[in-house]
């Protein structure tokens, strides 16, 4: 009988020291659970992040169809306008119909100018300057402008605006 103790103690013993504790179980268990939560998470932020640019993208498309129907509506406006006075500090060229040709020359406010063709929510404008004689041709937002109908008017009288 007491061989046999021996054997189970001695059986238990090798049991118990050749396999993992208790305490090892259970880190590798928390470890696994880690990974598996980062994964998770890391899977749930990108989809958050798609989310994001999804909206992004929607309140961009939605912002250049607004400006799309602000352009539209500024062309319509002035189609049937030839001279307009600029309403702004200062309303800045562009060599092309679109805001990243921006130029360094620029009108001020008041400045009066002539509408040859509209494109994009732009006029392709001269202007000439009395003082300098010289004529300047270009792209200035719509937006830059008010109606100044008379300034083509022979009948205006120029110190009067």
């Amino acid at each position: 009988m007491k061989k046999n103790i021996c054997l189970i103690v001695f059986a238990s013993f090798i049991f118990t020291s050749c396999g993992p504790t208790a305490e090892e179980i259970e880190s590798k268990v928390r470890k696994d659970l880690k990974k598996e939560q980062d994964s998770i998470s890391t899977i749930e932020l990108e989809a958050a992040k798609v989310l994001a640019l999804e909206e992004m993208e929607r309140v961009a498309l939605e912002e250049k169809k607004r400006i799309d129907i602000e352009n539209k509506n500024l062309e319509r406006f002035f189609s049937n306008v030839l001279g307009v006075k600029v309403k702004v500090n200062r309303a800045y060229f562009h060599s092309e119909p679109v805001i990243s040709s921006i130029r360094k020359s620029y009108l001020v406010m008041g400045d009066r100018a002539s509408i040859i063709r509209m494109k994009n929510g732009f006029a392709y404008i001269e202007f000439y300057n009395e003082n300098s004689g010289k004529s300047t041709n270009g792209w200035i937002k719509l937006i830059d402008f008010e109606d100044d109908s008379d300034l083509l008017d022979p009948m205006r009288d120029p110190d009067n605006n």
